[in-house]
């Protein structure tokens, strides 16, 4: 089991990775969306729900089996490695040959080319699959983060320059190809591992227990959490997917960035912690209560901002996305919540019902999609996620509080202070908005300011309540000592 220390340092790098590599891409965003079209964006998405499953197929579940298993010899891997590079190389071809057909389901011919320029990215990412997973096994989340930051600084840069060049949908394109590349590059060469030929695929028979219902339901997972993108799409064109690809990446910032700090990490800590449910409970209730405390002001705060925040960094032509921004910033306030809820079934072994829940998931949710963009547009896509995305996390925080042994009074315990303070905070935001200034970006720093520092009182004075303060202190000088 890993010591306290180890956890702390792994989730520190962790968090480092996001905040710098994480951020980067997301204040790049911000950048490159003034100088480019909601169209660009779009077309990129369209492309890019394709990419996505073909990566979850490919996985084969072998990431997460490498994590979770123990006492895997060097054939195991090295079979884990070439199967994956097969695996690739038959779903780049795939994809390619199915670019035409997804052209035509879009009616949008530029969409081929850029499949066919992003599907060689399937064999990079497979060929980082196993190292990379044996960075996490090892909780070396150091020379993780570095790879992940040098890979986002590339890639930004390259998009930054070509996007300030005109070279519109391509910037995009470009900048996601470079970065793959090079976190291929970087994992590769920081981790000590390399594959042999001396294997055999029997070897593989123990990974493919495991793995094989979790890329089932991965894959499931995949295409409902894809299917607003292919609907929208679909039936509302480029130009609205890509309003609604810019509002989702605005709300998912927490879970998807902010939150990445726990996922990264809490797979492999779960993992090593569950021969001792209690220890596994605790630390479930500890990260539960930082993502309330991280995540509960960024979201309401950027609901009771959104319309400025549109207009004062991403300029007037975004602003159809604040309706639909709004709606997801709930979305993304449960899904934030319920982010650790999956990596405790899964460290338990508990994939099955994952699958099954998925399987429901895809069965329900893109007829929902559908239906609600031909009712009420992108607003409508908006609630039915909320709606059914409800259900799922009720169904998967009964069953974490069935593995853990928990009560949901502990749980609810643990995010009652944030909620509260996020409350107050959301009170001095409202009234902030009493005060005019003569330009958005100063109304915008305004509010945030006013928001920010209320908040902080808010989590000193519980901090400090509570004794954790002391303990924070304490352990951030035996950091630097």
């Amino acid at each position: 089991m890993p010591s306290p220390s180890t956890l702390r340092s792994s989730y520190a790098w962790a968090g480092a990775g996001v905040l710098g590599g994480q951020t980067l891409l997301w204040v790049v965003s911000l950048w490159v969306a003034r100088l480019l079209d909601p169209q660009d964006y779009g077309i990129v998405a369209m492309a890019t729900v394709f990419v996505s499953v073909c990566q979850t197929c490919q996985d084969l579940g072998f990431g997460s089996a490498i994590i979770q298993q123990r006492d895997l010899d060097d054939h195991t891997l090295s079979a884990a490695f070439w199967a994956l590079l097969v695996t690739a190389a038959t779903a780049t071809i795939f994809l390619s040959l199915l670019a035409p057909v997804i052209a035509t389901l879009y009616h949008d011919e530029r969409i081929v080319l850029v499949i066919l320029v992003l599907a060689p990215t399937l064999v990079l990412t497979a060929l980082r699959i196993v190292p990379y997973s044996l960075l996490a096994k090892r909780l070396d989340f150091a020379n993780r983060t570095k790879a992940e930051i040098l890979s986002a600084a590339s890639g930004s840069l390259l998009t930054i320059l070509m996007a300030w060049r005109g070279f519109g949908v391509w910037s995009l394109v470009a900048g996601a190809v470079l970065a793959e590349a090079c976190f291929c590059f970087l994992v590769y060469q920081l981790s000590s591992w390399r594959p042999h030929w001396n294997w055999s695929p029997k070897s593989l028979a123990s990974l493919l227990h495991f793995g094989l219902p979790l890329t089932g339901a991965s894959l499931l997972w995949q295409i409902y959490y894809q299917a607003d993108f292919l609907v929208v799409g679909f039936l509302l064109g480029p130009v609205p997917l890509g309003i609604y690809t810019m509002a989702w990446r605005l709300a998912m910032l927490t879970t998807e960035r902010v939150t990445g700090v726990f996922n990264k990490v809490s797979f492999s800590a779960f993992s090593a912690l569950r021969d001792n449910p209690r220890a596994m409970a605790l630390h479930w209730l500890k990260l539960t209560e930082l993502v309330a405390w991280v995540s509960m002001p960024l979201l309401i705060g950027l609901m009771l901002v959104s319309d400025i925040f549109v207009k004062a960094l991403l300029t007037d032509k975004w602003l159809p996305s604040v309706p639909v921004l709004r709606l997801l910033c709930v979305l993304a306030l449960l899904r934030s919540l319920g982010t650790l809820f999956p990596h405790i079934l899964n460290a338990m072994g508990d994939t099955r019902k994952i699958f099954m829940l998925n399987l429901v998931s895809v069965c329900i949710l893109p007829a929902g999609f559908a239906l609600g963009a031909l009712q009420a547009g992108l607003q409508g896509v908006a609630v039915t996620w909320i709606a059914l995305y409800s259900c799922i996390f009720v169904w998967l925080f009964r069953r974490a509080l069935d593995l853990s042994g928990i009560r949901a009074q502990d749980f609810f315990s643990r995010v009652f202070p944030p909620l509260l303070a996020t409350g107050v905070m959301s009170a001095a935001v409202l009234g902030s908005s009493l005060v005019e200034f003569p330009s958005s970006v100063a109304v915008l720093t305004f509010r945030v300011g006013i928001g920010a520092f209320i908040y902080a009182l808010c989590a000193t004075a519980w901090l400090l309540k509570t004794g954790q303060l002391r303990y924070a202190i304490a352990w951030l000088r035996s950091q630097t000592t």
